[in-house]
């Protein structure tokens, strides 16, 4: 089992896959939602799926607004779907860059470290049990009919 699972991990590197980097996740704030950032390791191609889920993907704004929130080195990309471009872009501090094909035709097959956000879901507030609140009716009914009782006693 030992040798199957450090097989695919190997596959899994030799081929570029990317893996969650949780070490390194912090939760940045994009409009009114939070999102946790980590990171993924492989190739543009590969890793397009995912990146394309990332709530800066369409907008170079928010990709610079995430990387200067996040701060997590000039070597981790955060990917934006630049348009007409006919590439990418990507933000490192403090700046927006668009990288066309034709200018670096290995970028997006060369291994890199980019930036993932996932939404922060707000915890739940806190619902009593119906029966609960039951409870607490029959007990309420109850002690007003004592009452009641030791009034009419009276």
């Amino acid at each position: 089992m030992i040798k199957q699972t450090m097989l695919a991990l190997a596959s899994a590197a030799a081929l570029g896959v990317g893996f969650v980097g949780s070490a390194e996740a912090v939760q940045i704030t994009l409009g009114s939602n939070d999102y946790e950032v980590s990171t993924l390791t492989g190739t543009y191609n590969d890793l397009l799926a995912d990146l394309s889920m990332n709530p800066w993907f369409t907008s170079s704004a928010l990709a610079l607004s995430a990387r200067r929130q996040a701060n997590l080195g000039s070597s981790v990309f955060f990917a934006f779907d630049a348009g007409g471009l006919e590439g990418v872009g990507y933000s490192i501090p403090d700046r927006t860059f668009f990288n066309r094909q034709i200018f670096d035709p290995g970028y997006f097959t060369r291994v890199n470290t980019f930036a993932v956000g996932t939404l922060v879901e707000p915890e739940p507030e806190p619902v009593p049990e119906p029966t609960s609140m039951l409870g607490l009716l029959a007990i309420g009914a109850i002690a007003a009919g004592g009452a009641l009782k030791k009034k009419v006693a009276a």
